[in-house]
């Protein structure tokens, strides 16, 4: 039997597992990846199994994340059968209908404002790929088992996560003995709610992979009605509108619930409650039909009243009726989806109550990251929507009482249930450090042998000595932030099209998927005869083949295969028993990839020196070296599991591979001398030797852009006339347009820098900038047009942003420290220029004002471009007149207007003291 994790490994969206046993391969889920954009573009990619050749697919439930891929699976051209509940089955037809009609409405409204960065944006997949995709489904009632050949069987259970979910047992008979049984969770839902019934007990199994969505967490204590109470009325009485975005199965069904039991006791006024959205009153619907899968019973109160449809509530399911909604004031509730903001209806009703501090939004469930919700916990004062940036001034909550993922306690509560407790477990669809905690704690409380798989990973398992690592997968996580070196990716955007790209290439292909690769792409691709079995790891994310953490010449022996190249500390995991950092959840596996970049480098490195050292470099061993595993004493038979723990511990691990160790607080001097010496070098390497420093506001955008925020503002005005907080943003939005003369100032002053840069010397008077959006992106983009290089200086932030795409690859650094970053701002400085802009444009400026002012550095000019912004942004003369500074302090800058003038100013400076501007910058600065 092989199990292989294509989505819902080291990230918490994405489910597809594919188990392959007895010729057949069944798919197990066919989630969509959400959140991260690096991790939703996966969902263009071809999957890296064949289609065609898959023979059944198995569905636990009908959430997006696990069933949203379908359509797009049929499009790639599966054919055979779904199986799945009956409840689930016609759930289904909801959501991916809907979900069908909103990548067409996206794609069409992206056309139409021309926001795409594809020339013509497409849906993933559309209403015709759905109606492909129901027609392939079978229907499986509760327990009962379904033979799906002669060595597998299967039943759903119910999982209690939302109508119609189910944990899949499954028999699995490979030759003589016992088969092997396997559970796999989907989603669990929790005890004691007011509308799901309580998982089932977790059946008796050899191997369970459960999901870990709060495997790192537990649930509030304190009940929804007690958080909700006052923070509500408080809205209800100044006359605001409550938005819930809220995911259509399940989610909304609940809040309504509570919130009209709420009202009926007196702890709220009674308000309008908006249901605004097709998929949740269609699904209300279906839960009406299943009356006896959840606990409302008949659903009818005494009074004769429906307990789904209760009297107040308002359904509503065409974009007029959701249109209207606009138009009303509070005090109302509006539940509409997507509960993360992804898309949907709630985006509409957020662009229109969220500017208004009087509104409340509360955020009722998990927000992953790289969503609109995760943006807004991290503390984000706008959040993009249609193509605008849309102020956030209501106030925000977020309330996990009403999850329907069991939490960390109710998760080991449910594996404790078993008759017997399963040998091994796979902990999937979680965040790394939730599927890390979770590992560690299952390990130390009933004592089985617990993986976190990355994506793309693939195990065999083998009845006796269970999980087998054929191949580790990719390390998402690690991916998405580690810089890469020697041809590795550089960009963020460049990272994730690699992780993307390897995803494409790995994991288990069918003859047909084998025979279609080029050549080079098999001969290049890990041989299993080279990955030798991997002995038991006490921890999946420790786990890996020889052939994986070291290359083939130079592989451990198959008893001690455990990598060494990344055992994680688990202390902050809750146990000793290496399941990882919380903090961190790297992996061995994941990281075998770096790892093994990491060890290239440091081959070719010694053998360049050796070969610039006048040394030839050392020649293949005609006899290959031992292995290098001890002989064992023959009366010990724990001895071998010894050597694997001490290779797994971390201690074990290389100091300079080490990152828990790089980034604790005792290693502080050294990160502050890597964040000087790395770009030092690289600069060095680049024979750069003068830059001209560009600084300025990052919200300063090209005119279209700054014209088109403006009259969308303009166009939420016609409907709401005097709204003063959107009439005080229009204002500010027309100054900011015209402001943005300066984005082509900055980027014509780049093009000018770098073509007589190019003249006199191309490697001086190098562009350098913050790296970031706005007039950092323009200054860079000058550059860029004249196919000069350029720098991007960035910062650690807690929202950090992408570099901006101008930048020369090789030249972009992230840094830790501010302090470090202002030092190579000024190293090879020949002149500093400072757009309009925030706090950050006057960090630097002033700082080298401070600078040139008190001799720490040696003058250069500094131009302040804007000159009526920067009278009213601060008044030296008035300084001076203070007696806080010199005058002559007044002269240290001179103010311009366009590019030319910019140069000129430059160029003044330089002839009129009868220094060089093209000399090479001082090497001694600091």
């Amino acid at each position: 039997m092989r199990l292989s994790f294509h989505g819902g490994a080291g990230t918490v969206t994405g489910s597809r597992y594919l188990l392959e046993t007895g010729g057949i391969q069944t798919l197990v889920d066919a989630g969509m990846f959400q959140g991260l954009k690096s991790l939703r573009k996966l969902n263009w990619r071809p999957p890296a199994f064949d289609p065609q050749s898959i023979d059944k697919l198995l569905l636990t439930h009908t959430h997006i994340d696990h069933a949203g891929y379908l359509p797009r699976l049929v499009h790639e051209g599966y054919r055979g059968k779904v199986y799945c509940t009956p409840a689930t089955r016609e759930l289904a037809e909801i959501l991916l209908r809907d979900a069908a009609k909103l990548q067409e409405e996206d794609a069409r409204y992206a056309n139409k404002k021309g926001f795409s960065k594809h020339e013509v944006a497409v849906p993933l997949f559309n209403n015709r790929d759905v109606t492909k995709t129901l027609k392939l489904f079978q229907p499986i009632p509760y327990d009962e088992w379904l033979e799906l050949s002669p060595q597998l069987r299967v039943r759903f259970r119910d999982a209690g996560h939302i109508l119609g979910s189910a944990m899949i047992e499954a028999e699995i008979r490979e030759g003589v003995g016992a088969p092997l049984r396997t559970v796999f969770s989907g989603d669990v839902g929790r005890y004691g709610m007011p509308l799901h019934p309580d998982p089932h007990d977790l059946p008796e199994c050899d191997l369970l992979i459960i999901e870990s969505t709060y495997g790192g967490r537990q649930h509030d204590s304190i009940s929804f009605e007690e958080q909700i109470r006052e923070p509500f009325r408080r809205t209800f009485e100044r006359g605001g509108v409550v938005l819930i975005p809220s995911f259509a199965v399940g989610r909304s069904q609940q809040v309504t619930l509570v919130l009209r039991e709420m009202m009926e006791s007196g702890q709220l006024p009674e308000v309008p409650i908006h249901i605004d959205s097709p998929m949740a009153v269609n699904a209300t619907e279906v839960y009406a039909k299943y009356c006896d899968e959840h606990r409302l019973g008949a659903c009818v109160t005494e009074k004769g009243e429906s307990r789904l449809f209760p009297h107040n509530v308002y359904l509503h399911r065409t974009q007029a009726e959701s249109k209207r909604i606009n138009g009303l004031g509070g005090p109302r509730v509006i539940i509409s989806g997507s509960g993360m903001l992804t898309g949907g209806r709630i985006l509409h009703h957020l662009a229109q109550r969220l500017p208004d501090p009087d509104n409340l939004l509360c955020l009722v469930g998990y927000q992953a990251p790289g969503t609109r919700g995760n943006r807004l916990l991290q503390g984000a004062r706008t959040l993009r929507m249609h193509g605008f940036d849309v102020p956030v001034h209501a106030r925000f909550m977020t309330i996990h009482g009403l999850s329907g993922h069991a939490d960390q306690k109710e998760l080991l509560h449910w594996v404790k249930t078993a008759k017997t407790t399963p040998k091994w477990v796979f902990v999937t669809h979680g965040e790394p450090d939730s599927s890390a905690a979770l590992a560690a704690l299952l390990e130390a409380e009933i004592g089985a042998r617990a993986i976190t798989p990355q994506l793309a990973s693939i195990y065999d398992i083998d009845p006796i000595r269970g999980p087998q690592v054929v191949d580790p997968g990719i390390n998402v996580e690690r991916l998405l932030v580690e810089d890469g070196a020697s041809g590795q990716p550089r960009t963020p955007r460049d990272r994730a099209a690699a992780m993307v790209g390897a995803s494409s290439q790995r994991g288990p292909r069918s003859r047909a998927a084998t025979a279609r690769e080029p050549a080079a792409s098999r001969k290049n691709q890990r041989a299993h005869t080279n990955a030798g079995p991997a002995a038991p790891a006490r921890s999946g994310t420790n786990a890996g083949s020889a052939a994986n953490a070291r290359s083939a010449a130079n592989a451990r022996s198959a008893a001690s295969s455990g990598s060494t190249a990344n055992p994680r500390s688990a202390t902050n995991a809750g146990s000793a028993a290496n399941a990882g950092s919380a903090a961190n959840a790297g992996s061995a596996v994941g990281r075998v990839g770096p790892d093994r970049a990491a060890r290239q480098r440091f081959i070719d490195t010694r053998t360049r020196r050796q070969t610039q050292d006048g040394g030839a470099p050392r020649e293949k061993r005609k006899q290959p070296l031992p292995q290098t595993m001890p002989n064992l004493p023959p009366g010990d038979t724990a001895a071998a599991q010894r050597i694997h723990g001490i290779l797994e511990d971390p201690a074990y691990q290389r100091a300079d591979l080490d990152l828990d160790f790089l980034g604790s607080a005792d290693l502080r001097h050294v990160r502050l001398l890597l964040d000087y010496l790395k770009p030092e070098l690289e600069l060095s390497q680049h024979h750069i030797e003068s830059t001209i420093v560009v600084f300025g506001g990052t919200r300063i955008v090209e005119p279209k852009v700054a014209e088109e925020r403006l009259q969308g503002l303009r166009a939420q005005l016609k409907g709401r006339k005097g709204d003063r907080v959107l009439e005080k943003q229009i204002a500010v939005a027309k100054r900011v347009l015209a402001k943005s003369k300066y984005y082509q100032v900055a980027r014509d002053f780049g093009r000018v820098v770098s073509k007589q840069a190019q003249r006199e010397d191309a490697c001086r008077l190098v562009v350098v900038t913050g790296g970031g959006p706005g007039i950092m992106e323009a200054a860079n983009r000058g550059a860029f047009d004249t196919g000069a290089k350029s720098i991007g200086l960035n910062i650690m932030l807690p929202m950090e942003q992408y570099p901006n795409p101008y930048i020369t690859p090789g030249l972009c650094f992230v840094f830790r420290y501010f302090a470090l970053r202002k030092m190579h701002f000024l190293n090879r400085a020949k002149a500093l220029v400072a757009f309009p802009g925030g706090y950050g444009t006057f960090d630097e400026l002033f700082e080298t004002l401070t600078l040139i002012q008190t001799q720490t550095l040696d003058p250069i000019p500094v131009v302040l471009v804007g000159k009526q912004f920067w009278k009213g942004a601060f008044n030296a003369r008035f300084l001076a007149d203070e007696g806080v500074i010199d005058p002559e302090d007044v002269d240290l800058f001179t103010f311009a207007e366009t590019a030319d003038e910019i140069w000129a100013a430059v160029q003044s400076w330089y002839k009129r003291r009868g220094l060089d501007l093209y000399a090479p910058a001082p090497t001694d600065r600091f």
